[in-house]
Formats: structure tokens, C-alpha cells, sequence
């Protein structure tokens, strides 16, 4: 659970930096001309996608540990959050304000989790285990989200300084990617021993 968080934020936060930080680009090149004006909600979409990701893994392990109904109410809560911002934000700020909506709701599903006894303790470790790849993120790619100016050459010294950031903040630990990598091998590179010396038996007669 917890190497899944830690890596899965490590992969997405320099995405969600280049999001950010080329909103407008991304989106004209991608798109034409006609909707620049697009690029002003790519920013929300791109800080919703890093909780998202932390919502998955939770939601599958209330799942994995029988509490699927508390899983539930959290999502509802999310749902009703969702809801009620669209409510105010939209007529206010369109599209921006329904990107905005979908972020608070994610955010609103992960802070529910210390309303629960049954899920506090889950909902810290969620944070804790987010929180030194969101830290070195910042630190790395903040200035190429705050200068206009030299803004590629900023993204870049991030790139470069981001893998430091993460070893000396102890965001990855390299077993635990070793495993993950493992886990998620398809089930036919992963053949029982047995099995592979039959077929090598029959492959030699």
C-alpha cells in the first residue's frame, strides 16, 4: 500500500509540474489555436489526477480490508462535496470552476477519512506516505511554475534535481519498486517452475 503511494506520486508530480507549467502549449499544439482558452483548466485537471491516484489505492484497500461500506461513505461525501461546488463554482467560473469542483471533492474524499475511526489511521499513513514525493515535487518545480521567463530551463534543473530530492527525502526505496514491479508482471511471465520444465521436456523430445 504504501510503496504503491509512494511510487505512483513520484511518477505522476513531474506530469502534473509539466501540466502546469505548459498548460498553453500543451494544449495548442495538441488542439490548434481555438481553444487556448482550454489551457486555464488544465492546471486543476492535473492537480486532481495526483489524488486521484491516491484514491484508487485507498479505496482499494478499504475494499481489501472489509470496508466497503465505509469506502462508500466516503465517496458520497465526495459526491455531495462535488455537487455543491458545481453549484457555486459554475455559474461563476465555467469550466474552470467545474475543474475546480472535481479537485475539492477528491480533496474532500481524502480529509473525510479522519471523520472514521476505522479509516484515521489509514488516511494518516495515506498522507504520510504522499507527502515526501509532494514535498521534493515542489521544492524541484516550483520555480518553473512561478517565472514565465526561462521556464523550460527551470523545468529541466527540476528534472535533474528531483531523483536527488527523492533519495535524500527517502520518498522511494528502490525494494520497494523491485517488488511492485514484480507484482504487476503478467501472470505468463510468471510461470509456475514446474510448468517450465515440462514445456522445455517436451520442446527437447
Amino acid at each position: 500500500f504504501r510503496a504503491s503511494l509512494r511510487v505512483l506520486t513520484t511518477m505522476v508530480l513531474p506530469i502534473v509540474a509539466l501540466e502546469i507549467a505548459f498548460a498553453e502549449p500543451i494544449v495548442t499544439r495538441l488542439l490548434g489555436d481555438a481553444y487556448t482558452e482550454s489551457a486555464r483548466i488544465f492546471p486543476w485537471l492535473a492537480v486532481s489526477a495526483l489524488l486521484v491516484f491516491a484514491d484508487i489505492v485507498t479505496g482499494a484497500r478499504l475494499v481489501a480490508t472489509g470496508l466497503e461500506t465505509r469506502n462508500l461513505h466516503l465517496v458520497l461525501f465526495a459526491a455531495v462535496t462535488n455537487v455543491g461546488a458545481n453549484f457555486w463554482l459554475i455559474p461563476r467560473y465555467g469550466a474552470v470552476g467545474a475543474a475546480a469542483g472535481t479537485l475539492i471533492a477528491y480533496a474532500v474524499r481524502l480529509v473525510a477519512g479522519f471523520l472514521f475511526s476505522d479509516t484515521r489511521a489509514l488516511t494518516v499513513l495515506t498522507i504520510q506516505s504522499i507527502a515526501p514525493a509532494t514535498f521534493a515535487g515542489l521544492v524541484c518545480f516550483g520555480p518553473a511554475l512561478l517565472v514565465s521567463e526561462f521556464r523550460l530551463a527551470a523545468f529541466t534543473c527540476g528534472i535533474v534535481a528531483y531523483p536527488v530530492a527523492l533519495y535524500l527525502l527517502g520518498a522511494v526505496r528502490v525494494p520497494e519498486v523491485a517488488r511492485l514491479i514484480a507484482a504487476i508482471r503478467p501472470a505468463a511471465q510468471r510461470r509456475p517452475p514446474g510448468r517450465t520444465r515440462r514445456v522445455e521436456d517436451i520442446e527437447e523430445e
